[in-house]
């Protein structure tokens, strides 16, 4: 595939074909006279997206997207690389391909991190193996404004230190896929770390999901979760662990057809929604009737004793009071507050104060 002539052409699909060669954007490739200043003259400068998805592409050499300034997202998915320079894709904002670092021959094995740069969004690396350079735990520090990253069919470490080398600096990753990673625990503290995540995808996975799940507070904005076609022990603690999702307006992906019960027997083989809880929802009635009784009474016995509350309160204030008062080295205004009530009043005006301010003195 290689153009003859000048073009103003931004998308490119030539996807599903049977190309054995990169396509080739440069005029005249093997005419020195068309190589300016150290750059071959393009015929593709406007050329935006490029999609060679599920072709027999053998090669990606380092001078693979020398004519594509302007080249911003690319899909080499589905190829047959046997070689491959990580430093071909420096600036790209899309990246999507498969297979890397599992089968090739990459060359410059020790410069993975040059593979990204911090400008990239989106990234798609799938069947995608960790063990042949350990180094490659660090490939994606520095991606501040990753959103989307899909690990789909990959090897990847799932132990915490590993989980955190690997994750940690994708603070704003939005969309996570990890589908056929062979994932068995569903942990979420492995993902603490990226706390604006709306969509996770951790389908076809051989997790076993029982007990009472939630999601973590540290993911905040969650909109989507797919735990589709994973091993379930279905009861109600697993159905209310949905409902609670659905409460907080969370998608669940192919709920219920493909969340089937592997255990306990008498649910084996029926989905997640078919659990009877009949006895949860009891449970439930119970407990807030009971919350409601107690309430009840708490409010009687303190009516019942609104008077005898009043009086602590007001004999509590008063000593604090006295407290402050006695602290100053001002002179007090009076010796006493009475109360009284209203039937009362005739008595404390007539008898009760003069005998106090007159007879005894007091103010």
């Amino acid at each position: 595939m290689t153009f003859k002539c000048h073009t103003k052409i931004e998308i490119i699909h030539a996807d599903s074909n049977n190309l054995v060669s990169f396509p080739n954007f440069s005029l005249d490739y093997d005419n020195l006279t068309n190589y300016w200043h150290g750059k071959f003259k393009t015929a593709v400068p406007s050329l935006r997206v490029l999609s060679v998805f599920s072709n027999r592409v053998m090669k990606m050499p380092s001078t693979a997207l020398r004519c594509t300034d302007e080249l911003r997202e690319l899909v080499i998915t589905k190829n047959s690389f046997h070689e491959i320079d990580l430093q071909t894709f420096y600036k790209l904002n899309t990246l999507k391909m498969s297979s890397i670092f599992r089968y090739y021959q990459i060359t410059k094995p020790h410069s993975h991190s040059k593979l990204l740069t911090a400008s990239i969004e989106h990234l798609m690396l799938q069947n995608l193996s960790f063990g042949m350079f350990p180094t490659d735990l660090g490939m994606f520090e520095g991606l501040h404004h990753l959103k989307s990253l899909d690990l789909s069919y990959s090897n990847l470490p799932f132990s915490p230190m590993a989980s955190k080398k690997v994750f940690k600096s994708l603070s704003n990753l939005t969309k996570l896929s990890l589908q056929f990673v062979e994932i068995t625990y569903l942990s979420w503290s492995r993902f603490g770390y990226l706390k604006y995540l709306e969509e996770i995808d951790f389908s076809n996975n051989r997790i076993f999901i029982s007990g009472k799940l939630s999601v973590p507070s540290a993911i905040l904005s969650l909109k989507s979760l797919d735990i589709s076609n994973n091993a379930y022990y279905c009861s109600c603690e697993i159905l209310s662990f949905f409902e609670e999702l659905s409460f907080n307006n969370v998608t669940i992906k192919h709920y219920p057809e493909a969340y089937i019960c592997t255990s306990p027997r008498s649910m084996a083989g029926k989905s997640v929604g078919d659990c009877e809880c009949k006895q949860h929802l009891e449970t439930i009635v119970y407990t807030i009737l009971i919350t409601v009784l107690f309430e009840c009474a708490f409010a009687i016995i303190a009516y019942k004793s609104r008077y005898r509350i009043r009086y602590l309160i007001h004999i509590s204030r008063s000593r604090n009071s006295w407290k402050v008062r006695k602290k100053t080295t001002q002179p007090l205004l009076f010796d006493g507050f009475v109360i009284y009530s209203e039937p009362d009043k005739t008595w404390l005006y007539e008898i009760f104060l003069p005998f106090l301010e007159k007879q005894h003195g007091y103010k």
